[in-house]
């Protein structure tokens, strides 16, 4: 058995009212409005690593959004593997 948080929210009763208010347009505004302030927000660029830390606060930011709005949304499954004899496994 594999634990996992997301699974466990899927499959409980918060994930319906979850799901409406996470593909609300009344949220996904307010999301685009924060990530947008957030980067506005961020220190000037003076040089390289200013600017790699702000790259991954938004990265962050955006893995973290995509996440949440994604809550309960099931897992891709995994295109399953071509099965092929045309290889010789024995060399």
């Amino acid at each position: 058995m594999e634990f996992s948080p997301k699974a466990a929210f899927a499959k409980s009763p918060s994930a319906e009212p979850w799901t409406a208010i996470a593909s609300s347009a009344l949220f996904r505004e307010a999301a685009s409005v924060a990530m947008l302030d957030m980067q506005q927000r961020q220190l000037t660029a003076m040089g390289n690593e200013v600017a790699a830390a702000n790259h991954y606060r938004m990265e962050g930011a955006r893995t973290f959004l995509s996440t949440l709005m994604n809550l309960t949304t099931p897992p891709e499954q995994m295109p399953k593997r071509i099965k092929s004899d045309n290889l010789n496994h024995a060399v």
